[in-house]
């Protein structure tokens, strides 16, 4: 890629982050986490996170019986993050980053990220609104933009190049499909299907809205369908008239399992 690509590319991003004091707090934090992968010399995907949690100054990484996904312990001077024993091996990783956020952009400053009784009117200092924040900083974490733009930069959208980055990135392909639709690498719709004894439904989407619309649920059906008695990728072209027109797309479908398929529609 030139360095005029690049330029506007970083250029678009400031422009983005200051639409609102949430994303102007989220880019800071970002920024954060993206110099702490360069410090703690985690900068190869898949990002080592047992390394960045040294740097984090966390003694220990346990997995552990627990009620809940992650947390932060501490035990006399040791900061120790514990995960969720029966949490999936990715959903152990995205845990482990989730906390790492937390470490990292509270770093020396007690106040740089509000709790539920102080400096509400920031940005909503709820709980949900930090763990919505360090989510997103947990993604940069797991899957850097800058690494991803590469991978989805010139290619055409497929489900075969995003398992290959999924693959590569350690992460699941929906938390991959969430991550391309997020930040706007391609122009394309995904939603995640499940077959049980009432047939199909839309159980996630992104956009979150196109799990409800009929359009997308009618043209992509058939290839799901397909998709399930043969068990391999599938992509097709799709034929809608939901709007009185027809319309042309191209449908791409992978199985996730036995009972899930994801699809993307371009």
């Amino acid at each position: 890629m030139n360095q005029n690509a690049k330029h506007f590319e970083l250029l678009f991003d400031r422009l983005r982050n200051r639409r609102s004091k949430w994303r102007s707090l989220l880019a800071e934090k970002l920024q954060i986490a993206r110099s702490a992968l360069v410090e703690s010399q985690c900068t190869r995907v898949p990002i080592d996170l047992a390394q960045l949690a040294r740097y984090a100054g966390v003694s220990d990484v346990r997995v552990v019986p627990l009620a809940i996904r992650g947390r932060i312990i501490k035990d006399r001077e040791d900061l120790i993050i514990e995960s969720n024993r029966d949490l999936e091996p990715f959903h152990k990783r995205q845990t482990l980053a989730h906390e790492l956020a937390h470490l990292l952009i509270e770093r020396g400053d007690s106040s740089a990220l509000p709790r539920a009784s102080q400096n509400r009117q920031s940005y909503g200092g709820s709980y949900g609104s930090i763990e919505k924040l360090c989510d997103s900083v947990a993604a940069e974490i797991l899957v850097p933009l800058h690494w991803i733009r590469d991978q989805t930069r010139g290619t055409r959208p497929s489900l075969n190049t995003l398992a290959k980055i999924a693959e590569s990135a350690k992460c699941s392909h929906d938390y991959i499909a969430e991550r391309i639709y997020s930040e706007a690498l391609w122009e394309c719709t995904f939603l995640i299907w499940q077959l049980d004894g009432n047939g199909l439904k839309v159980i996630k989407s992104f956009p979150a809205e196109a799990g409800e619309d009929t359009h997308f649920q009618q043209l992509g059906s058939p290839a799901v369908l397909e998709c399930f008695a043969r068990r391999e990728y599938l992509r097709v072209k799709g034929t809608s008239a939901a709007s009185g027109k027809p319309t042309h797309n191209e449908l791409d479908c992978l199985p996730l399992g036995p009972h899930l398929v994801l699809e993307m529609i371009v």
